[in-house]
């Protein structure tokens, strides 16, 4: 009711005919040469005794109309206060608990990940030793065609004992191919384990609550300015994780600073003292 009867107050209404008329008046306001620049200026001055008078006028009004709202708000935060002090102790809590189950489940996964990493290796040094040992039975094996072979050019044989010789040749060769061809598929047997990962292992997750939900987001720190300013120059990241101080530039520029990669634009300001 109070703000009612002030808008209608005679002041108030002789302050909105003026600035109503000063859009018209400014609109007609031509300036063409100095007079008229000049004049310009005069209405530049009497719109800034306008400001002033309406201002004036205002300012009670504008006053107790923030008075009441500091109250408004002051009530309402005191109200609000406790509530959000409570809130944010229980949200602690509810997040540190998850944390915790977090870090239990990470812990759990890695435990599982290094019983399967061992027993992994574990079949690899089984195959690893399996290969040694058919390599050095395949050792043994050459050694004795190597003797059987000598002993075939001994003079003064029979053609039973040739045979004899070459049968048992024979044998030991089929045997040398054998465990060269067992070498092999166990040794592809370790490359594969070697180069093949374990199968990952994930911990299960802790039961979720009902009517919250949380998940986790990374927060970006910047440690080397430098390295991100040449790791956005080489086109790895945009350029829009960097951002300009404009206002820090503008002052530069006014001082006459050349900065390459910065043009500059210009803004003419009037003042009417």
């Amino acid at each position: 009711m109070e703000a009612s009867v002030a808008l209608n107050n005679p002041e108030i209404l002789t302050i909105e005919k003026k600035s109503s008329d000063i859009m018209a008046q400014a609109g007609a306001l031509a300036v063409m040469n100095h007079e008229q620049e000049q004049a310009g200026i005069e209405f530049i001055k009497g719109i800034k005794v306008l400001k002033k008078e309406i201002e004036v006028t205002f300012g009670p009004i504008k006053k107790k109309t923030h008075e009441a709202w500091k109250e408004s708000v002051a009530q309402e935060k005191k109200h609000l206060d406790p509530l959000d002090a409570a809130e944010k102790m229980v949200r602690g809590k509810v997040i540190g608990y998850q944390d915790e189950q977090e870090r239990l489940r990470r812990a759990e996964e890695a435990r599982l990940q290094e019983i399967a990493r061992k027993e992994q290796q574990k079949h690899i040094d089984a195959a690893t030793k399996k290969v040694n040992s058919l390599l050095e039975k395949s050792g043994d094996v050459n050694e004795q065609i190597k003797t059987f072979e000598a002993e075939r050019q001994v003079e003064g044989l029979t053609d039973e004992d040739i045979a004899a010789i070459d049968h048992r040749l024979n044998m030991l060769r089929v045997k040398r191919d054998n465990i060269e061809r067992a070498v092999l598929d166990k040794q592809a047997e370790v490359e594969q384990a070697q180069y093949v990962a374990p199968v990952p292992t994930v911990a299960p997750a802790a039961p979720k609550p009902q009517g919250a939900s949380s998940r986790v987001k990374k927060k970006a720190q910047v440690t080397n300015p430098m390295v991100l300013i040449k790791t956005v120059a080489a086109g790895t990241v945009p350029i829009g994780v960097i951002t300009f101080d404009m206002s820090a530039l503008d002052k530069l520029m006014n001082a006459g600073a050349i900065i390459p990669g910065v043009s500059f634009t210009e803004d003419r300001k009037l003042t009417v003292r």
